[in-house]
């Protein structure tokens, strides 16, 4: 059964691990190819307006998210998995700006994604080392001296 409220925090636990996945290295392979996205329309639910909403009883507070502003198609939404991955696996399209998190029953959870020039030169496949609820990432040097 695919859990429908995947929470704001579940998204950011997976992306930050996904993060540490480019940070701490991995071999690549050939990208996988993705077929183009199509443009849907979306129309904005109280779920959605809750789904960005602010968690002031986190652990870490979160503030509400201004979704209104975010493109409808980047907006994070259910769609089918055309990534052909088994369940559990992050996919990053970067031709299409969108990252997926695939669920079972062939459907997958896709998110749109801002790229950086190295994600552009990235391929292949990597493996998540470890896990953490609130993971912590640090800027490289070349980051830093290009952008103090």
């Amino acid at each position: 059964m695919i859990d429908l409220n995947v929470s704001r925090r579940t998204f950011l636990q997976a992306s930050g691990a996904f993060a540490a996945l480019g940070v701490a290295g991995c071999s690549t392979t050939a990208e996988p190819v993705l077929p183009p996205v199509k443009a849907e329309p979306i129309v904005l639910t109280t779920a959605e307006s809750e789904m960005y909403g602010a968690r002031p009883e986190e652990q870490f507070p979160l503030p509400a998210i201004p979704y209104q502003k975010v493109p409808p198609r980047f907006r994070r939404q259910w769609v089918d998995n055309t990534t052909g991955e088994r369940p559990g696996t992050l996919v990053v399209d970067t031709a299409n700006h969108f990252l997926y998190l695939t669920y079972e029953d062939g459907k997958a959870m896709r998110y749109g994604v801002g790229l950086g020039r190295a994600g552009f030169e990235w391929a292949g496949r990597g493996v998540i080392q470890y896990k953490r609820k609130w993971p912590r990432w640090t800027p490289p040097d070349e980051m830093v001296a290009r952008r103090p």
